[in-house]
């Protein structure tokens, strides 16, 4: 007799079991697919505008100007290459 009560609770335990693999993986999809979206999220950059907020009215942007500088003349003498006469 308790050779049949095996024998009915084998198909249970493995139908257990593999409900459990499935909800494991589902889950570990389900966990994978959130981090990659929020990998691909973080990665983008926004746009200056998008950086900038909503009320700017203006936005300029300068390049420092080298002739401004008090010793540009040994900055020339330092570094011919770079900075041509």
């Amino acid at each position: 007799m308790s050779t049949d009560i095996q024998a009915s609770a084998a198909p249970r335990d493995f139908r257990r079991a593999m409900l459990g693999g499935t909800v494991v993986a589902l889950l570990s999809l389900a966990v994978s697919a959130v981090a990659f979206a929020a990998f691909i999220y973080v990665q983008q950059a926004d746009p200056v505008p998008g950086l900038l907020a909503a009320e700017t009215q203006l936005y300029a942007s300068l390049t420092p100007n080298l002739r401004d500088l008090p010793n540009l003349d040994r900055l020339r003498n330092a570094y011919p290459d770079l900075l041509p006469m």
